[in-house]
């Protein structure tokens, strides 16, 4: 009894689809990959302060970065739209999900200037 699909009677074959398995692979993850450095997790966002309304149509959270300003993004399920606005620093939803309220502060860079002129004074509690 022979077998047909036998890769011993095309040594060439099997060798080739060895080199192919092993290749490949290769090619596969040296696509666009970037080296993890501290300067590629500064540019990531992270959801922070999701909030749902009751009737679940209005989806709001926050965009934040390491560096930079906060972004608030509020979807709209009913219309499928969504809209975002700049520096927030605090966001509060009606329950019904038919007002949102938002809290504007400094743009990241002002407050940076700010902190070195040493005008922006920082209110540390010590505890002891």
């Amino acid at each position: 009894m022979k077998n047909p699909n036998s890769f011993h009677k095309y040594p060439f074959v099997a060798s080739l689809f060895l080199l192919l398995a092993i290749v490949n692979p290769l090619k596969i993850s040296s696509q666009g990959s970037k080296k993890m450095t501290p300067s590629v997790y500064s540019e990531w966002n992270r959801l922070k302060n999701v909030k749902i309304s009751d009737s679940a149509q209005i989806i709001t959270y926050t965009l934040d970065k390491e560096v930079g300003d906060k972004q608030l993004m509020i979807f709209d399920r009913a219309k499928n739209t969504s809209h975002h606005f700049d520096r927030v620093v605090k966001h509060m939803q009606d329950p019904n999900g038919e007002y949102v309220v938002i809290a504007h502060g400094l743009s990241y860079a002002s407050i940076r200037t700010l902190k070195r002129k040493k005008h922006l004074k920082i209110k540390c509690h010590r505890t002891v």
